[in-house]
């Protein structure tokens, strides 16, 4: 045991361990088991088991009872789990002074805490403050609900159909492909949370209250909080009318009065003399009833007016807050009043450029702001200063969305704001160009979520202008936008509407390059939805691409038409062929230099080596080609598809190692560009292949982080997938229990997901492991009963992927007849598996070789059980069956004697085909 006076010298082992590593070791300090650590840290317990050996390295320790010594010797032992826990928000940082609203933070918290009041509407007209007030009362108490408090900005938006994805972006949830429409996504999602959502700036969404009810009726632990400037009109709403700041002083200052001072030392720091000023700053505050957006507008003036002018300004346009003229909208009452004023007061170059502001949605980089607005930096620091414009920390430049309103009227009004419209969009078909290629490259994703607005009005308009050339060349980026930020369902009216547009006009016939390009990029965004059409758009767009003229575009959009095609469900091997799809293609590419277009064609050429030619090495060249050009892209993206591509054929070739690595590298990727809807099937991956070389631990890790991900965003399919894949990795590691209770969870899921088009495919495999489970029981009947209906069913279904699924079966039922002492019957369905063992990978058909060892001939068996043993194909736990077996065997003599016992009928077609595999498969050399 390690002494006291060594653990002193220590000391910096503990440095070297992980955030998890140190939750673990501070519940084994606290005396917790494992199962109680699995429980409180929500992982299973093989993988606390995992990480208390990691720990026990690291310290140099052999035990737990030395592990919490060591910890309790450097004092330690008031570790808690509790020190990782993190407050969930996104509740953006403060950049100038809160002042004032306590009555009102008061109510708003109270009301709160009342469970009838779960929806809050602050009320006002636009420039009162609701947003900063909302947000204020969120940071007050971070930790109030358990799921966090999110701020979810609304005012960029121009339907009420958007209002569910912006939910989703702002709580973090990712959308995926799948029946379910985005609205049920996030209710699913929501339903047993704890989480205040602020929605702020409802006012011109209100066809979209059905949402808010929607998820108030669903989610019971769900509270809303909402800023508008016209009520939501709902039963379950309660309302609080927020009117100006405090201007009447209490005592020697009024929180209007503290605003506006404050604002004024932003401008001009010099500001001090506060008394001599302020009964001409009562008399602002009282002329602006305290609202704090005028309160600002005045104050930006104070380097240019003396504030004595600012008041007689204010006082001669007294009329703008009287809000007399009923017929305009609400918001619009006050507002056009307060900013008319400063309006006439700018030059005209600083409206101009105003005006032509209001044509970004969600603001601007300067360098946008300079070519589509056309602000010289004197004209823009002019408008901040003004606080018409804000220079938010970020460094982009944002417009209140009230002003941003009052701006675009000015735009049509007074100038050509179609041109500007069409400058805009040039401006982001050129930033799409520069960056939508790289978008699978970490470095240049962080230009994209804050312009999805502008680069949504981009598409809108060249669509609506029937601007086609535009329109086909920005398809692939703007598919690439919609994969990476999961905005599937709202790329498909992207695409549906401009094919609509395209067919309307013509241009389906005329320009058929065009016409390929937005159905290749519609079958994408229909396949991740899951739409019933998806096939059929597919299969057109190959058509039309087939027959006509490529350019780079349209090459991309070959690549994405064909891609989608052989990941079909239905999809047969002949769907597979690329090659003279690549010879068209790649010269296209290598012409105009394109890394990524020749990347990916040299991954479908390698897919169709694997699957179709099955000629490894080739595959193995062209996945190695494509992973060069990914490097030279620069794309991360391509470079994880292409490593899992030669994982696959690493695993073909049974280096299993190999695979694995390989598979943790594009894990690697994945994560570095947040592709969130990969990393689950990686991650499950990597513990099935894990569990094949007899890596358990390893295994359960993987999987518990793909189920855990998959859980995370209520992604059912997937679920059941990886669930199907860790009741095989229970059967190998002989855990029938496990696996029975797991099967028995994922029917109740099945029954959630009976309308996915994979559904068949995903009952098909759990009755196959439903089988190979009650074969582990040895409940044989069974198995033959499950299995005949399987095989029925997979007749039935008549897709390729489920005549596959007949061979697997008939090696059940071969196993199951062997154990029932009926060897004639069970040769005759082994027989029949191994004969489809060309369309299996030699770890299949191991497997059913040693499910064959009985009934062979004797002299012939231990050649058999030899070979399976010491091929490196074979998996860990049929080579330690197989090695078992071989030991039994004590002698020859005895063996003879007992297999002389057994009336075996030698079947010599059925022996003669095994020995012929391995004639034909000789073992590899090992170096």
């Amino acid at each position: 045991m390690t002494s006291t006076n060594n653990r002193r010298a220590d000391v910096g082992v503990f440095d070297s361990l992980t955030e998890r590593e140190n939750e673990i070791l501070a519940c084994l300090v606290q005396g917790m088991s494992n199962r109680e650590v699995s429980d409180r840290l929500n992982l299973a317990v093989t993988t606390v088991k995992w990480y208390t050996r990691q720990i026990y390295n690291k310290l140099g320790v052999n035990s737990r009872r030395e592990a919490v010594a060591l910890a309790k010797d450097y004092g330690l032992f008031h570790l808690s789990v509790t020190q990782s826990t993190k407050t969930r928000h996104n509740l953006p940082a403060e950049t100038t002074l809160f002042i004032g609203r306590k009555r009102e933070i008061d109510t708003v918290t109270n009301l709160l805490e009342q469970p009838k009041h779960r929806l809050l509407t602050i009320l006002a007209p636009g420039g009162m403050g609701k947003s900063r007030l909302a947000l204020q009362i969120g940071r007050i108490h971070p930790d109030r609900f358990a799921d966090g408090i999110y701020f979810v900005a609304l005012q960029s938006l121009s339907a009420s159909e958007q209002i569910v994805v912006t939910i989703g972006e702002s709580i973090g949830f990712v959308f995926v492909p799948g029946e379910r429409s985005p609205e049920q996504q996030l209710l699913d999602f929501l339903k047993n949370k704890e989480m205040l959502l602020i929605l702020d700036n409802f006012e011109h969404l209100l066809a979209g209250t059905t949402y808010v009810t929607d998820i108030l009726r669903t989610a019971p632990q769900i509270k809303i909080l909402t800023t508008s400037r016209q009520s939501l009109n709902l039963t379950s709403e309660t309302v609080l009318k927020l009117n100006g700041l405090a201007y009447e002083r209490d005592g020697d200052s009024s929180d209007a009065a503290d605003l506006f001072v404050d604002a004024v030392r932003q401008l001009s720091p010099a500001f001090q003399s506060v008394d001599q000023f302020q009964e001409t700053i009562d008399r602002i505050c009282q002329l602006t009833e305290g609202m704090p957006l005028a309160l600002l507008l005045a104050a930006a003036w104070s380097d240019t007016l003396t504030l004595a002018q600012i008041a007689d300004e204010i006082e001669a346009g007294i009329g703008f807050l009287e809000q007399t003229k009923s017929d305009l909208p609400l918001r619009h009452r006050g507002i056009r009043a307060v900013f008319e004023p400063t309006w006439q007061r700018l030059t005209e170059s600083e409206r101009l450029v105003l005006a032509r502001f209001s044509v970004f949605a969600g603001g601007c980089t300067y360098e946008a702001a300079t070519q589509v607005a056309k602000a010289t930096p004197a004209i823009l620091q002019s408008l901040v200063n003004k606080a018409l414009i804000i220079h938010s920390i970020n460094g982009r430049y944002e417009m209140h969305e009230l002003l941003r309103q009052y701006a675009e009227e000015k735009l049509q009004q007074l100038y050509n704001d179609e041109e500007t419209k069409q400058v805009h969009a040039e401006y982001y078909s050129k930033f799409l160009a520069k960056y939508g290629i790289e978008l699978r490259n970490p470095s240049t994703q962080k230009f994209f979520p804050h312009e999805i607005g502008n680069l949504r009005g981009m598409w809108y308009h060249f669509v609506d202008t029937h601007q086609w050339t535009y329109v086909e060349h920005l398809a692939i980026g703007m598919r690439w936008l919609y994969e990476f930020y999961g905005l599937y369902h709202e790329a498909s009216h992207w695409f549906e509407s401009a094919t609509d547009s395209i067919v309307r006009s013509g241009e389906d016939e005329q320009n058929p390059s065009l016409y390929g390009v937005i159905l290749a990029v519609l079958t994408a965004s229909r396949k991740d939805i899951d739409h019933p059409d998806m096939e059929k758009t597919a299969r057109h767009a190959l058509d039309i691409l087939d027959s006509c003229k490529l350019n780079v575009a349209s090459s991309h959009a070959m690549c994405i038409a064909h891609t989608q095609v052989i990941n079909l469900v239905s999809a047969d091997i002949s769907d597979y062929i690329w090659q003279s799809r690549f010879e068209r293609v790649f010269p296209i590419f290598h012409k105009a230099d394109e890394q990524q277009g020749m990347c990916v064609s040299y991954i479908l050429l390698t897919i169709e080596d694997l699957l179709v030619h099955h000629n490894l090495d080739i595959a193995q060249e062209n996945g190695e080609r494509a992973l060069e050009y990914a490097h030279e892209a620069d794309d991360v993206g391509a470079t994880a598809w292409a490593n899992g591509t030669l994982a696959s054929i690493a695993f073909q070739k049974c280096k299993y190692d190999l695979a694995i690595e390989l598979l943790k590298k594009q894990c690697e990727s994945f994560s570095a560009i947040n592709k969130k809807t990969f990393l689950n099937h990686v991650k499950s991956s990597i513990g099935f292949w894990s569990a094949l070389i007899g890596s358990f631990d390893q295994a359960y890790m993987y999987f518990e982080l793909a189920l855990h991900h998959d859980r995370q965003f209520e992604w059912v399919y997937d679920e059941v997938r990886h669930l199907l894949e860790l009741c095989t990795a229970y059967l190998l590691d002989d855990r029938p229990q496990d696996c029975k209770k797991t099967l028995d969870y994922i029917k109740s899921l099945l029954e959630q997901i009976k309308h996915h088009s994979a559904y068949n495919s995903l009952f098909i495999e759990h009755q196959y492991v439903h089988s190979m489970n009650l074969l582990r029981n040895a409940q044989y009947d069974a198995v033959m009963q499950v299995c005949e209906s399987a095989q029925i069913q997979c007749e039935n279904i008549q897709k390729p992927w489920a005549k596959d699924y007949i061979p697997h079966f008939h090696h059940l039922v071969g196993q199951a007849l062997t154990k029932l002492d009926r060897p004639t019957e069970a040769r005759k369905h082994l027989l029949i598996a191994l004969r489809a063992s060309s369309m299996m990978h030699k770890l299949r058909i191991h497997e059913i070789m040693l499910s064959c060892v009985e009934l062979l001939e004797p002299a012939k068996q231990i050649r058999a059980l030899s070979y399976v043993a010491m091929h490196p194909a074979t998996a860990y736990t049929h080579r330690q069956n197989a090695l078992l077996q071989l030991n039994q065997l004590s002698s020859l003599k005895e063996y003879y004697s007992s297999a002389a016992s057994h009336n075996l009928n030698v079947d010599q077609e059925f022996e003669r085909y095994i020995f012929t595999y391995i004639d034909q498969n000789p073992l590899p050399l090992v170096g």
